[in-house]
């Protein structure tokens, strides 16, 4: 159980949030640098990615959250927010201003998530997946010609 995590704990310069506690001191380091961008991404579960959609039939996870090498969440860069025992709760006000420039993978999908657990978004400024087709466009010219049988390992009836 997540109650199990040391408080404190931290992994590869990652703090561990496990509890609100854990979750306002994360708080604290983002209000110190609400000048810039917080990349944000939004582990979830229960989902067979074969046949399913995280928007549809995920659990989050937790959140983990990089605002540059010059942040520190107490022994590193990076923060991971477990999603029990209202860890989350101590961010609504963050997640619904605008004030805070954030940056997430697919916000679609990430935005639809954290409001399964109450949270509203909004001060988006980049999805990360956009941005990188916008970077390199050419690179997704070869799909036209992919055919479905080079995605899968199972042979195709011809």
């Amino acid at each position: 159980p997540i109650r199990d995590v040391p408080r404190g704990l931290t992994v590869n310069g990652t703090i561990i949030a496990r509890d609100q506690a854990d979750t306002r001191e994360v708080l604290r380091v983002l209000q110190q640098h609400q000048d810039k961008p917080h990349a944000w991404v939004v582990s979830f579960a229960n989902v067979n990615l074969d046949s399913q959609s995280a928007v549809v039939h995920g659990r989050v996870v937790g959140l983990s959250c990089f605002i540059g090498d010059s942040a520190c969440f107490g022994s590193g860069p990076h923060a991971f927010i477990f999603n029990a025992d209202g860890a989350l709760d101590p961010l609504d006000d963050y997640f619904a201003s605008g004030a805070y420039k954030k940056v997430f993978y697919r916000f679609s999908d990430a935005a639809h998530l954290l409001r399964t657990c109450g949270l509203e978004v909004h001060g988006l400024v980049a999805d990360v997946q956009q941005l990188a087709r916008g970077f390199e466009t050419h690179l997704g010219s070869w799909e036209k010609d992919v055919t479905p049988d080079e995605y899968s390992s199972q042979p195709t009836s011809q």
